[in-house]
């Protein structure tokens, strides 16, 4: 019953109420059920066109010693990959959290961890190259400083893969031949480094959703280093979504900086 949805292109009433972040995340499907990735994101008649960027070239991205970000995520037990048509997703009921300091020194704010999603190829560009995977750790503003009316109320890490021989030890973990039964895993297992490297942290800026309604209300991190995964395994998890979107990849096309500033944690 899903196949028919890529048809429609999403059409947002300015008299309609605004949903609440938390409903973005947790359920984007029943307010903006009706999106396609055909044109990758041109379509949309949404406002912000703000997110996915090309992350420039480390030399053109500032050092901020005000931005800090630390991982704090917990075992996940039984639990599985599911898929919801635009995409295949990870989720539990105490993920874990991060705690963040943004380029403007706000902060430091606590984000719950909602769920982890994919797009393929990647949606964020690094110094012009789109890499072939990426992941979305999806985050939700709890506490902080004047947190409610602070307009960053989700905070979302990027993870980039790239295909190489061997698979990230948390892409084998995950079953994607099938989906199957996970024993234990954790999102921290991710930033367990294969190649050791000082010079390693995370690129931010504020941006936006990267699916309809788009909103900027979006803290970014993306990973710095780009991690491998096997052919094999990436057209397994894109098969779950390629089916749902009439053959189509799911990401958005960059938008421009609009002279924001791209900052990162690690000189």
């Amino acid at each position: 019953m899903y196949k028919n949805i890529a048809k429609h292109v999403l059409r947002v009433s300015s008299s309609r109420a605004a949903p609440l972040p938390q409903q973005l995340v947790s359920q984007p499907r029943r307010f903006f059920p009706f999106f396609d990735f055909s044109q990758r994101g041109r379509n949309w008649t949404v406002q912000n066109k703000i997110s996915p960027i090309d992350v420039p070239p480390i030399e053109r991205t500032e050092y901020e010693p005000n931005y800090q970000i630390n991982l704090k995520y917990k075992d996940l037990h039984d639990i599985k990959m599911e898929n919801v048509v635009w995409s295949v997703r990870l989720k539990g009921a105490d993920i874990g959290h991060i705690e963040l300091t943004d380029l403007n020194g706000k902060g430091p704010f606590i984000y719950r961890a909602h769920h982890l999603h994919m797009h393929g190829p990647s949606e964020h560009r690094v110094a012009g190259v789109q890499h072939d995977l990426e992941m979305h750790i999806v985050h939700e503003l709890i506490d902080g400083p004047d947190h409610e009316t602070y307009k960053e109320q989700l905070a979302v890490v990027g993870i980039i893969f790239k295909v190489a021989e061997e698979s990230h030890p948390f892409i084998n973990k995950i079953k994607t031949e099938d989906l199957g039964h996970i024993e234990t895993i954790n999102f921290n297992e991710i930033f367990q480094t294969i190649t050791p490297d000082e010079h390693k942290g995370f690129f931010h800026y504020k941006g936006s959703l990267t699916t309809p309604p788009c909103t900027d209300i979006v803290n970014w991190n993306i990973y710095s280093e780009v991690l491998p995964i096997k052919e094999k395994h990436l057209k397994q998890l894109q098969g779950q979504w390629h089916d749902n979107l009439h053959g189509n990849c799911n990401f958005r096309e960059c938008q421009p900086l609009y002279g924001r500033r791209v900052v990162r944690n690690f000189q």
